[in-house]
């Protein structure tokens, strides 16, 4: 017994299938993706609706320039490759939001970033605390008093490396 189907009846199978396949991968990643906030509220550093306009490393800040990027600095021998690769993991990357302030020892290096967003008189300051012994990396949202746990391998994509070494 075979199947005859116009060419128009075989499309709308296609349509039909397509629409299916959709409607699948769609219910997976939502399983998948709630499944793996076991450990906690994940979320970026910034909402993903944020205009920054500038972000300050103390040492190294990336203006808006139009629709692009620019690199302003006073130290030396500095190589950024792309100032919207750091916006991006700001924007993007979700993180793990912890209880309340970490304990750390006292060997921790502090690194303030404040991001100047479009519509903001004051920028949003965030501290990061780095704990290279222990390879361990917290950030501190000073607008919300938000903790995030960061993984130290990430710490780099976050803040220029230059600005990382001690």
């Amino acid at each position: 017994m075979a199947i005859r189907l116009s060419k128009r009846g075989w499309n709308n199978v296609l349509i039909f299938a397509s629409m299916f396949m959709i409607v699948l991968f769609n219910y997976t990643h939502k399983m998948f993706s709630e499944g793996s906030n076991i450990g906690g509220d994940v979320s970026s550093l910034l909402p993903a609706s944020t205009l920054v306009q500038t972000i300050d490393f103390n040492g190294i800040k990336f203006e808006r320039l139009g629709t692009g990027w620019r690199t302003l600095t006073e130290l030396k021998d500095v190589q950024i490759e792309s100032p919207k690769r750091f916006l991006d993991v700001w924007l993007q990357q979700p993180f793990v939001i912890t209880s309340g302030p970490p304990q750390l020892s006292t060997e921790v290096q502090s690194s303030i970033v404040v991001v100047w967003v479009a519509g903001q008189s004051n920028g949003w300051v965030y501290e990061f605390l780095i704990e290279h012994r222990q390879q361990q990396a917290y950030a501190k949202a000073h607008a919300d008093g938000t903790w995030y746990s960061i993984p130290y391998h990430q710490i780099n994509q976050l803040i220029p490396e230059v600005l990382l070494r001690n």
